[in-house]
């Protein structure tokens, strides 16, 4: 089994994979983050997911995984990952009607307005 890579990419980049796959369609807010993480699989970014990093809080947004790469667990990695990263402080995560349920059940997440 091949173990997928997580590592910083740059804006353009993210921005440019959520374009080209149609991130939109699913309620993905395309736009400059302070930080981009990618996970690659053999090379290829198959995800990425934003950060925006405030004085009290930071901002989780575009979390997006490839649709033949979902259901593997890539998702819960790379929050599994930020979250530790950025575990110290408050966070706020903007989700998608796809996501909303999987950062509710793996992290504890609390829905604080729809």
């Amino acid at each position: 089994m091949v173990r997928p890579i997580l590592k910083q990419i740059e804006n353009d980049v993210a921005l440019n994979f959520l374009k080209e796959n149609e991130a939109e369609k699913e309620y993905i807010i395309i736009k400059n983050k302070d930080k981009w993480f990618g996970l690659f699989l053999n090379n290829k970014l198959i995800g990425c997911w934003g950060v925006e990093i405030k004085k009290t809080y930071i901002k989780f947004g575009g979390f997006f995984i490839l649709k033949e790469e979902r259901g593997k667990g890539y998702g819960k990695l790379l929050a599994k990952y930020l979250i530790d990263l950025y575990g110290d402080k408050k966070i706020i995560a903007y989700c998608s009607p796809t996501t909303t349920h999987i950062n509710c059940k793996y992290f504890n997440f609390k829905i604080v307005k729809k």
